[in-house]
């Protein structure tokens, strides 16, 4: 059956949908290595569906730049203000909500709540301009969002929330990433570390797929540049609000079957990690079938090293509620307790560099 689309500007938003698609900007939990989430047509033809795209810090960042009256350079310079345009004139064409929910959480880690708030209400107003400004500054057509045009959105959505002081997505993962730290500077592999590491998360602590994944790439052959810039503890942190981005696509994509969440970045690390994390399967046997090939390509096939890391999370995983773990009916009391102790090791390790 033959599918007329009409839409306007429809030529030049095949244009953008190139460009997002070559930039890999755009992940579907449901379909991680699929390229369906580049088409407009696919939003319009699920009308009933609800879509929404959770957005990384720096893409947030550019928006709320471009908002303000931000020129974007002509020449090579404006590429990423010009294809986080893109982004956003498909994504408000599509009708799809855009969020930055942890983006503020991270902002206010290094910044006051009343200019994370007043940088949220500018957010909003980027996510409800004409999708068509948008699509001028990606194709070049103007250099700057017109202040006459930018619709007006109040501040104080965070501040009347409740906003806890610490996130638990937060320390999950920092917790984790610091742990493999304090294993690495006693001198062992780093195959050994995610060995050691494993074990220890079994008999400790929990199973955070994120940290977990991160520190696959990050100790392995596959290792990307920049993921953790150093061992200091600002480095350490950003790396994890990273995480917690991740984390919390999975969550958001497991509260409401009726919602569809797709994630926006252009950081590589954050996508690699996606992908192990969302590897499509038929079954639990397939889903470790892949990770095996993946981990073998990390670790090395002949030695069996990435099969034993294997074993390792399929034995974690039979044994999840295994009462011998010490997390298991544990409360807050344990928890805390923990991390004081890996907290202590790290500080300790960091007064010796």
């Amino acid at each position: 059956m033959e599918i007329h689309f009409l839409f306007p500007r429809l030529d030049e938003f095949l244009l953008i949908e190139e460009i997002l698609r070559n930039d890999d900007i755009l992940l579907d939990v449901l379909d991680i290595e699929g390229n369906h989430q580049y088409q407009l047509i696919n939003y319009h033809l699920h009308e009933s569906k609800k879509f929404s795209c959770l957005l990384d810090r720096n893409i947030v960042t550019d928006l709320v730049s471009l908002i303000r009256g931000k020129q974007v350079p002509e020449d090579s310079s404006g590429k990423s203000l010009r294809i986080v345009a893109g982004l956003q004139a498909f994504l408000n064409a599509a009708e799809i909500l855009s969020e930055p929910s942890i983006a503020y959480h991270e902002y206010m880690d290094t910044a006051d709540l009343v200019t994370a708030d007043t940088e949220l209400a500018l957010f909003r107003s980027a996510d409800n301009l004409n999708a068509n400004i948008f699509l001028d500054i990606a194709l070049g057509l103007r250099t700057s969002v017109p202040q006459d045009a930018v619709p007006h959105f109040s501040s104080g959505e965070l501040k009347n929330k409740n906003i806890p002081e610490k996130l638990k997505y937060f320390e999950r993962n920092i917790i984790t990433i610091k742990k493999a730290l304090i294993i690495k500077a006693s001198g062992v592999s780093d195959y050994e570390v995610m060995l050691q590491l494993t074990d220890w998360l079994f008999d400790k602590y929990m199973f955070t797929s994120p940290a977990f994944f991160f520190l696959c790439i990050y100790l392995s052959h596959g290792r990307i540049r920049g993921m953790l810039k150093s061992h200091n503890l600002k480095d350490i942190r950003n790396a994890t609000w990273d995480l917690c981005f991740l984390q919390e696509w999975n969550s958001l994509s497991k509260q409401n079957s009726q919602a569809r969440w797709l994630v926006a970045t252009r950081d590589r690390a954050i996508k690699e990690v996606a992908r192990l994390m969302f590897i499509h399967s038929e079954s639990e046997i397939h889903y470790l079938k892949q990770l095996e090939s993946v981990f073998g390509k990390m670790w090395g096939a002949k030695n069996n090293h990435g099969r034993d890391l294997l074993e390792r999370i399929r034995q974690f995983r039979l044994r999840m509620d295994d009462s011998q773990r010490g997390i298991v009916g544990a409360d807050s009391t344990y928890l805390l307790q923990l991390d004081r102790e890996i907290d202590a090791e790290y500080n300790a390790l960091a007064n010796m560099r």
